[in-house]
């Protein structure tokens, strides 16, 4: 299934929680865009918009919090503050293009108002114009805010032999 078609079902998978009464999070955050019953749902929609452009997406998942952080695989590729997300992810959507992502393995485990995930993907896209093949480790923090999941903290490694 295509990336368009995953983020199109989901985001009327989210119409339909919200209609239903499935959405435990507060009124005020009932949109399509903001509002996942799951952190699961969350790390899925992080991941659909990566691979979409959608710099707004990425920017309303991120923890606003001075103590979010965001460490990449480029020597000085780190974000430290929720306030310098907005920044980072729309280079980043500027800068790449023909993206995909092969999910070999997801696991999002959630306690109260924590959760984690850990993924191994491999990415195919072009960066700042040249093609990439890149075999990623991923690993994430999110914390419920408002009754929302917000990441306050993602890591990614590049798998080396």
């Amino acid at each position: 299934m295509s990336n368009l078609r995953m983020a199109a079902d989901r985001k009327k998978l989210r119409y339909l929680q919200i209609h239903r009464g499935d959405c435990h999070c507060a009124p005020s955050l009932h949109s399509l865009r903001a509002c996942y019953v799951n952190a699961r749902q969350t790390v899925e929609t992080y991941f659909a918009a990566l691979t979409t452009d959608d710099a707004d997406q990425l920017i309303e998942l991120i923890s606003p919090a001075d103590h979010f952080v965001k460490i990449g695989t480029e020597p000085g590729e780190y974000v430290e503050g929720g306030g310098l997300a907005a920044q980072y992810y729309r280079h980043h959507v500027a800068s790449t293009q023909d993206f995909t992502i092969d999910t070999e393995h997801l696991d999002v485990q959630e306690r109260g108002p924590v959760a984690w995930f850990y993924t191994r993907q491999q990415w195919r896209l072009k960066w700042k114009g040249q093609y990439e093949e890149l075999a990623l480790r991923l690993t994430g923090v999110l914390e419920r805010e408002s009754g929302a999941w917000k990441f306050a903290q993602i890591h990614a490694s590049i798998g080396v032999a």
